[in-house]
């Protein structure tokens, strides 16, 4: 009895271990399945057509929040979006698709500080200008890093907040009290282009 009471306790802490990889898995599936139905692999590429593209876009827009949701559940939210991130871009690229992504995260941690942390995943160094109210900062991302920064000023329980970097020009409206997230999502194969903004 002991035995097989000793061996449901070692089945659950296993269990909890797997856990954390399982939306590297799911992802995983997900846009393999993609790839698998609609695109060769680079050795054999000559052209293919671009609705699978939309396909994947639409999919990563709904993961990459899920990945910051999930990674918040281990108290690791920009770790597991990072690494969600560099996971996506090297099954893209075996299979000769470019995917670029520029994310911001926003996470309370006090009445008066409000954290932003910048994913620059778009393939050159960004400076980005985020403004809410009427205070204004500028936040620079090297490529292929993250970048935090405290915005030291009461943002209120709602607040809009406009971001400026190259053409972009988003104004979007978020809560202090939970996380929050922005996402220029590019991907590009050839002469296709699918570009997508997300937020959350």
């Amino acid at each position: 009895m002991v035995k097989h009471h000793n061996r449901r306790i070692l089945l659950f802490s296993l269990s909890r271990k797997t856990r954390k990889g399982q939306f590297f898995i799911l992802g995983a599936f997900l846009l393999c399945a993609l790839f698998y139905m609609g695109i060769p692999k680079s050795s054999q590429l000559t052209a293919s057509p671009t609705y699978d593209l939309i396909y994947i876009s639409n999919n990563l827009g709904k993961e990459i929040p899920n990945a910051l949701n999930l990674g918040l559940n281990e108290s690791q939210p920009i770790e597991h979006l990072e690494n969600f991130t560099r996971f996506v871009r090297r099954v893209m690229l075996a299979h000769s698709t470019n995917f670029t992504v520029l994310w911001i995260v926003t996470e309370n941690i006090s009445t008066n500080d409000l954290n932003i942390t910048v994913g620059n995943f778009l393939g050159s160094n960004k400076t980005l200008n985020i403004t809410i109210g009427a205070s204004s900062i500028n936040i620079t991302a090297p490529d292929n890093t993250t970048n935090s920064t405290s915005f030291g000023s009461d943002p209120g329980t709602e607040f809009n907040m406009t971001i400026l970097f190259d053409s972009q020009n988003r104004t979007v409206e978020w809560q202090r009290d939970k996380l929050n997230i922005y996402a220029l999502i590019q991907l590009k194969r050839g002469n296709n282009i699918q570009k997508r903004e997300v937020t959350g």
